[in-house]
């Protein structure tokens, strides 16, 4: 795991080299892996935003919080273990939390929460503000399950943001302080 994040980090280094290289060494952005990280998380959070659309953003939020649930209170854990034997058990971790957070989306998308559960007349930065905080808190989430020796290799920044457990908390509540105070648009009758 260690060399894995290692290369990878080493790619986005490189290809900040490149980009900068690009640019012409222009200093308008000191281009680094932090500012490609935090590149890509505004990618991630458009493409969610785009491939869940409007309705499915709450639905993805509450198998979030069901996943994140469910995943250290699975009884069936130590079977599970001893059946992928060789097999890290973060990664095993990180597998039934994928699995919880699918099963939980699909049912969900086919009960009758999916009608309640809307923003369908919410505007986009809302949306994107949800979004931008759904993805804070899986990342926050999947840096619980990595062990420490991956978590020292990462920036103390990304850690102290998304790693330690005040961080990890406010992450699960802002997206619930955000929906406190997104309104609902009642539709007008006609007269």
């Amino acid at each position: 795991m260690d060399a894995l994040l290692s290369q990878f980090l080493g790619y986005l280094i490189d290809l900040a080299q490149y980009v900068q290289k690009f640019l012409g060494g222009a200093s308008l952005l000191s281009l680094n892996y932090i500012w490609l990280i935090a590149l890509f998380l505004v990618f991630a959070v458009f493409l969610v935003g785009l491939s869940l659309g409007r309705s499915k953003i709450l639905i993805s939020l509450l198998c979030l919080y069901v996943a994140a649930f469910l995943e250290p209170h699975f009884i069936y854990f130590d079977k599970l273990h001893e059946a992928m034997k060789g097999k890290p058990e973060f990664w095993l971790h990180i597998g039934l939390f994928f699995i919880v957070f699918l099963a939980c989306l699909a049912i969900f998308n086919r009960s009758a929460i999916k009608h309640s559960l809307t923003l369908r007349e919410t505007s986009f930065f809302p949306i994107a503000a949800v979004a931008v905080l759904e993805i804070g808190f899986l990342a926050s989430l999947l840096m619980t399950y990595l062990p420490l020796e991956a978590k020292d290799s990462l920036p103390a920044g990304v850690v102290r943001f998304f790693g330690t457990k005040n961080a990890q908390f406010w992450w699960a509540v802002a997206p619930l302080i955000l929906l406190l105070f997104l309104k609902h648009r009642k539709e007008n009758p006609k007269t």
